[in-house]
């Protein structure tokens, strides 16, 4: 990517998933998840993404 933004002058966006976390109000908090994907699969990875942390966190819950 570095390579391809030297040649053409422009500013390629990151391509590392980043993760926002929000605290709107007490016992509250958003994460935003910000990764790259192909259009036609962002559903998908959606919904795999939201399937696994629900998994994973209701597992960390019962310990």
């Amino acid at each position: 990517m570095k390579e391809l933004e030297g040649k053409n002058w422009m500013d390629v966006p990151s391509v590392k998933p980043r993760v926002s976390i929000q605290i709107p109000e007490p016992g509250r908090i958003n994460l935003f998840l910000r990764i790259p994907t192909p259009a036609h699969r962002t559903s998908r990875l959606e919904q795999m993404i939201l399937r696994r942390f629900l998994l994973a966190f209701r597992g960390s819950a019962h310990t």
